[in-house]
């Protein structure tokens, strides 16, 4: 089952709402939400590219990942304005994903992406990406409470142990 945050690869990727030719019969993409239309399942997702970092001039269509995916000397960037949506058999599944803190910075990239072009498409991606946003703070925030606890009692357990110790 595919999921938000998941790496995939599809088979003819949409930049900027043409469909895209490029070297690479298969471009790796992150999944940004799935969902049933007329009992088809249908993926949202963004490419992924080498884009080439300048650091003088702060592209806003390109969200970097903090870590290497598709080479060992490259950073990997999603381009946000290339948000489309797939039906689920033009997509294979990885075994990758993104851990929650990056995918709440793509999320947020795109909820504050100004785009011209298409805007009814892009207003369905960014209801969507903010209810799942909304759910995958509250997450985060349920996963920090557990740590807290946990945390909490480890120190109260220890501090009983070095009482008992020392007596």
């Amino acid at each position: 089952m595919i999921k938000a945050g998941d790496l995939v690869y599809q088979e003819k990727t949409m930049v900027n709402g043409i469909n895209c030719k490029d070297n690479k019969n298969n471009r790796l993409s992150v999944v940004l939400f799935s969902f049933f239309n007329n009992d088809t399942e249908y993926i949202c997702s963004c490419p992924i590219t080498n884009h080439v970092i300048n650091f003088r001039k702060v592209d806003p269509n390109f969200l970097y990942i903090p870590y290497q995916i598709l080479s060992d000397k490259k950073l990997c960037a999603v381009k946000l304005d290339s948000a489309f949506i797939y039906p689920i058999n033009e997509i294979s599944e990885t075994g990758l994903s993104l851990n929650n803190k990056v995918l709440l910075k793509l999320y947020d990239a795109i909820l504050n992406l100004d785009n011209n072009y298409n805007i009814d498409h892009y207003r369905f991606i960014k209801d969507n990406l903010r209810s799942l946003s909304n759910e995958i703070e509250f997450e985060e925030k349920a996963k920090l409470k557990e740590e807290i606890k946990l945390r909490k009692q480890l120190r109260k357990e220890r501090k009983r142990n070095y009482k008992k110790c020392h007596e």
